[in-house]
């Protein structure tokens, strides 16, 4: 054991500190008197036959107990050295490291945990609990225990063997941090720490629970880096969708089975995407045959959304396995006009009809303009640009559909899509990821030259995550891009050029090799006729 120590003072902070759960706080009992166990009692709804199994894993050790004329004063908290690194694990998935290493619980783990209060860190400890929950799979917990049919009003009683700091995991509900009742002598437990009547060893379970999913998406062979948060309009990606079977004890294994443990998990897509069809099911890392292990109903449209419902036939016997769902989805142009981004939320039932807890996965589509006028201010319309973008170090040009309103990567910059500023000068590019892009001016109207233009970039951000993108233009070589205002200007001759910068050094290095050629044109002309005369 470790032996860093954690002093309790009264108070609610402290007592409270005890006895934490995902959302458990507590009972008062004012009239709290020693008990005859450590035994931890939880009450909430337990459902008829629910087959609902509760483990118990000590975490540590009560020390430094002081018990002074029949009211327990204090009590320490040791951690179990077997779930030092695993606790350490939990503090780091909340954010606490760096708190817990600074504090006088540093090296004691589950004394850091126990000493936190469930008010001001009640996020905390469900993150915490939830982690040693995923880190028990391979390990034997204390005593496990089955629910018999029970009431809604029922007591579940877990007869530890020793006090101590508890995680208390439920196969249908959040698991729970908890301090047993504190042996005070032989035979004797006190549930109550001082004259507050806060109750030791007691705690309410949340209702009962599905498995909540974890969803990712993810791009491949995307034209454009994908970066987990933005797409482009015409892009394919898939989805994956994780649950963790959770317990099936009581339930029998085979897809002919009539007490099959089913599980169905359903994705809602916003109109956004057009999903394409379910890739492939696996559970416990296997492939399923559809029909045969699972179904799929849909994808359905209906109110603009899509649903699809994956029904698998039979999980029973494969607790705390995953089961993983991959479907591909089209961003579609509806994607252009939801500043809220695309999402999609998957969520899980046992029956089809009651739905556990979602989880949505958001993309963007941004995009950026600009306009395109003359020296003198005047709107320009008809000026042609192309746009490229860096991938994985290959420069790909890009294609627009102008019906679908997608993009796609040309062959080169010849194939890619030319976009003309319109009558009112705007040149306008959406339906694109947040990334850097390469602007090119490749045909300017009739009147203006086409040997003097721009190519600059333009760089997409979206640093308060609002839906709407930062764009930053970088300068060109001619100095034609203004990049506060975001006009592009068009000259109809040399002299229209500005004559500072890069464009002005242009300028003159140009104006001085016409005046170099010319002073050689002179000077042979002048040979010549010097020459012929002679002759």
């Amino acid at each position: 054991m470790l032996k860093g120590m954690l002093k309790r003072a009264l108070g609610v902070a402290a007592a409270a500190a005890m006895a934490v759960t995902g959302a458990v706080a507590l009972s008062a009992t004012a009239n709290a008197a020693p008990v005859g166990s450590a035994n931890i009692v939880l009450t909430g709804e337990i459902k008829q036959d629910e087959n609902r199994t509760f483990k118990a894993f000590k975490l540590g050790d009560y020390t430094d107990v002081e018990y002074t004329g029949g009211v327990l004063e204090s009590v320490g908290v040791s951690t179990d050295s077997d779930w030092s690194a695993q606790l350490e694990i939990a503090i780091g998935a909340a954010g606490l490291t760096d708190d817990y290493t600074s504090s006088q619980y540093n090296g004691n783990p589950a004394a850091y945990v126990a000493s936190l209060a469930a008010g001001d860190h009640g996020a905390d400890l469900r993150e915490i609990a939830e982690s040693m929950k995923k880190q028990t799979s391979a390990t034997e917990s204390e005593i496990a225990i089955t629910t018999p049919a029970a009431s809604p009003d029922a007591k579940v009683t877990v007869p530890v063997t020793d006090d101590g700091f508890y995680l208390i995991t439920d196969s249908m509900g959040a698991p729970i941090l908890i301090g047993s009742p504190v042996q005070v002598a032989e035979g004797i437990y006190e549930n109550s720490i001082g004259s507050s009547g806060i109750t030791l060893g007691e705690g309410e379970l949340k209702p009962s629970s599905l498995p909540v999913p974890e969803k990712n998406v993810s791009d491949t062979d995307a034209v454009i880096s994908f970066d987990g948060k933005s797409v482009y309009v015409g892009e394919e990606l898939t989805y994956t969708v994780t649950v963790t079977v959770p317990n099936t004890t009581g339930y029998t294994e085979g897809n002919e089975s009539l007490n099959a443990y089913t599980l169905y998990i359903k994705d809602v897509a916003d109109p956004g995407l057009t999903v394409n069809q379910v890739n492939s099911v696996t559970l416990g890392g296997n492939l399923l045959t559809k029909d045969e292990d699972y179904t799929v109903e849909g994808p359905t449209a209906s109110s603009g959304n899509t649903t699809t419902v994956v029904k698998l036939k039979n999980v029973a016997g494969y607790d705390d396995e995953d089961v993983v769902v991959t479907y591909s989805a089209t961003v579609n142009d509806n994607a252009l006009t939801d500043l809220g981004g695309v999402t999609n939320t998957a969520q899980v039932s046992r029956d089809n009809t009651n739905w556990g807890t979602p989880d949505t996965v958001t993309v963007r589509t941004y995009g950026f303009d600009f306009e395109k006028k003359n020296v003198d201010g005047e709107v320009v319309v008809g000026a042609k640009f192309v746009i490229s973008v860096k991938n994985a170090d290959n420069t790909k040009y890009l294609k627009y559909d102008s019906v679908k309103k997608t993009w796609s990567a040309a062959v080169n910059k010849d194939d890619a899509t030319r976009i003309s500023s319109g009558n009112d000068g705007k040149v306008s590019f959406q339906g694109l990821p947040l990334d850097v892009y390469t602007v090119e001016e490749v045909e300017a109207p009739e009147g203006y030259m086409n040997s003097v233009l721009p190519t600059f970039t333009v760089t997409l951000t979206d640093n308060d995550a609002d839906g709407t993108a930062e764009s930053k233009f970088g300068e060109d070589t001619w100095g034609l891009v203004d990049t506060d205002r975001h006009v592009v200007i068009n000259v109809q001759n040399i002299t229209q050029l500005p004559l500072t910068g890069a464009a002005g050094t242009m300028l003159f290095t140009v104006l001085g090799l016409l005046i170099a050629g010319a002073g050689v044109t002179v000077y042979m002309k002048s040979r010549s006729v010097k020459h012929a005369l002679r002759g």
